[in-house]
């Protein structure tokens, strides 16, 4: 679905049915959230890097994709490359995209397979682990206990955010002296202005509530 106050689909026939290059929340089941495509994220991804704005805060420079490899049969190359890398109007690191289909994605989407209303994570290495989620909530938790701290996600923004503000103390950052999430989120300058300057090019990419990230850590 396009956002507001973005282009919109024509709805016509065929090929006409979709306007190219639009901005849109993520497609799937049950509520629609403000997620966007993952298109778009990969978009934004090539000016603000994909390290997000914590680590930004004590990395030297940003960390872009150079490459990644489509396996499978079902894009264009050209549309991809328009979607992830030239339908940005400013300046982006720009991601070198392949085909490779002598070996398929096994998960790839078919009308054999039904989707699971499920999510599972899955972390490798020595200290790796797996968690499992059922409507956005850990395995076995409800909603009437999420103020526990094991009932969080490993990759929510609470845990990440205690965790970002636990290494920054270790590392004397003056980003531990934050008391809030939004804090940590705003720390880094250029982070934060390549953000904006990202914004300002799309004027119609949807502005979240700041009191979302207005938590205490």
């Amino acid at each position: 679905k396009c956002v507001e106050g973005g282009d919109k689909d024509p709805k016509g026939e065929g090929m006409e049915y979709h306007v190219r290059g639009a901005i849109r929340t993520k497609p799937g089941r049950g509520s629609r959230t403000l997620s966007l495509s993952c298109s778009d994220k990969i978009m934004k991804w090539n000016v603000v890097g994909f390290q997000g704005s914590l680590l930004a805060s004590i990395l030297e420079k940003p960390i872009f994709l150079s490459s990644f490899i489509i396996g499978s049969k079902m894009f264009e190359l050209t549309d991809a490359r328009r979607a992830f890398n030239d339908r940005y109007p400013g300046e982006s690191s720009q991601i070198e995209i392949s085909s490779y289909t002598q070996e398929l994605f096994e998960c790839s989407k078919s009308e054999e397979l039904t989707p699971s209303p499920d999510s599972l994570l899955y972390v490798a290495g020595e200290t790796g682990f797996s968690e499992v989620y059922v409507a956005g909530l850990k395995q076995g938790w409800s909603r009437k206990k999420i103020s526990n701290p094991k009932s969080w996600s490993a990759v929510s923004q609470r845990h990440l955010a205690n965790l970002a503000s636990s290494v920054f103390s270790d590392l004397k950052s003056t980003s531990s002296t934050a008391s809030t999430y939004l804090q940590l989120k705003l720390h880094c300058d250029r982070y934060n202005t390549a953000k904006q300057a990202f914004k300002t090019c799309l004027p119609s990419w949807p502005k979240k509530d700041p009191q979302l990230y207005d938590f205490d850590l």
